[in-house]
């Protein structure tokens, strides 16, 4: 290779090297070295640490070039604890899901015993609800007793109107039993309802 060849080559290079940009160059040096502000003015604030304007400012990492790294924006304290209330939803619904997948397994598990739930409040209600139908016949009986001593004008022995009183009273506690079962069976139903829908989701 003569002279003149050396020299194009040389040329070549630097003309290549210039079109290089400046943080390829200096690829194995990119950790920061400056942090630059700007206050209210638009006047710039060089630092080789972070100071609190920096941070409610905002700043830019800069390099031993001055080239910019990346920059960082101004801190935002509603966001900041939006994201913090936000990330402890997150962390209660993950602990959530796990307890359900190790309680449930599958969202089919979790079908198979609200269907046995359900079942088991449905047998308590029909129970009540054949309880309450013998206990109000016997009512109705006694009640024609009742009428009867009315019509005749004699008075109603204690012991028939005690046990009016009675049966009335087991009526109305099981209304309220078959009342209060017939809410549990709803309440139930919406329950397993809610972790069969989570399960699929995490399906």
């Amino acid at each position: 290779m003569n002279f003149k060849q050396q020299k194009l080559i040389k040329i070549i290079a630097c003309i290549l090297i210039s079109y290089i940009p400046p943080s390829l160059l200096y690829a194995e040096s990119p950790s920061p070295v400056w942090y630059r502000y700007y206050d209210t003015n638009g006047v710039a604030t060089i630092s080789s640490s972070i100071s609190q304007n920096h941070i409610r400012r905002g700043y830019d990492v800069l390099d031993r070039r001055m080239q910019i790294l990346r920059h960082v924006p101004a801190f935002n304290a509603k966001k900041s604890q939006y994201n913090a209330q936000y990330n402890i939803v997150q962390s209660k619904q993950k602990e959530a899901d796990q307890r359900l997948k190790q309680a449930y397994t599958s969202s089919k598990t979790a079908e198979l015993k609200k269907q046995e739930a359900l079942q088991t409040i449905k047998a308590q209600i029909n129970y009540q609800q054949y309880q309450a139908k013998d206990i109000y016949q016997d009512q109705l009986s006694l009640g024609r007793e009742e009428q009867e001593y009315i019509r005749q004008g004699k008075s109603v022995p204690a012991t028939l109107k005690v046990r009016l009183k009675e049966n009335q009273n087991s009526i109305d506690r099981s209304k309220a039993s078959i009342l209060n079962l017939q809410n549990d069976y709803r309440e139930t139903q919406l329950k397993y309802d809610r972790i069969i829908s989570r399960l699929k989701l995490m399906e």
